[in-house]
């Protein structure tokens, strides 16, 4: 079986850099996300309820972005 790792915020806060060459990223991939064509699969979303957690995934593709992409 897949092993699921949660992490609570300051987990995430810690593993994730949010810098500004990261901010300047973001901001580049939703500024094409606005001006190229793209397919936008359904959101997929599960519920762990022991966590009170609903994980919600946003597949996006495009020819302007690496293969797959995750919101």
């Amino acid at each position: 079986m897949t092993r699921i790792t949660i992490l609570n915020e300051q987990e995430l806060r810690g593993l994730l850099k949010l810098d500004t060459a990261t901010i300047e990223c973001i901001e580049e991939a939703f500024r094409l996300l606005e001006t190229k064509p793209v397919v936008m699969p359904p959101i997929l979303s599960f519920e762990i309820p022991e966590h009170q957690v609903r994980l919600m995934l946003k597949p996006l593709m495009s020819r302007a972005f690496p293969p797959l992409l995750l919101r």
